[in-house]
């Protein structure tokens, strides 16, 4: 799913629209510059250039426990000057909000 997002963002530069993953399996480092190493474990382990300045922040937490909700949230606020998108089951959603 993440190569597709991907793919279509790129095809889609004319609206100057970029993606970067934050991502722990190290197989995503063939998107080069658009990768960066991701632990939820170490929330706020990413580049400092990086922080307030994403539009819009997507995230697909690896599970739904709360700890790595809570981290992953910490993360995005981080990263994100504007939305925050969580991909997550209904039940964790009373915890988010």
């Amino acid at each position: 799913m993440i190569s597709f997002i991907h793919d279509r963002i790129d095809g889609h530069n004319d609206f100057n629209v970029l993606a970067h993953l934050f991502e722990y399996d190290t197989r995503f480092s063939v998107y080069g510059d658009d990768f960066t190493f991701y632990d939820y474990h170490s929330p706020l382990e990413v580049p400092r250039e990086l922080g307030s300045s994403f539009e819009v922040v997507v995230a697909d937490p690896p599970f739904l426990s709360e700890e790595c909700l809570t981290k992953t949230a910490l993360t995005m606020r981080y990263l994100s000057k504007g939305p925050l998108i969580l991909c997550t089951g209904s039940l964790i959603r009373r915890k988010i909000i």
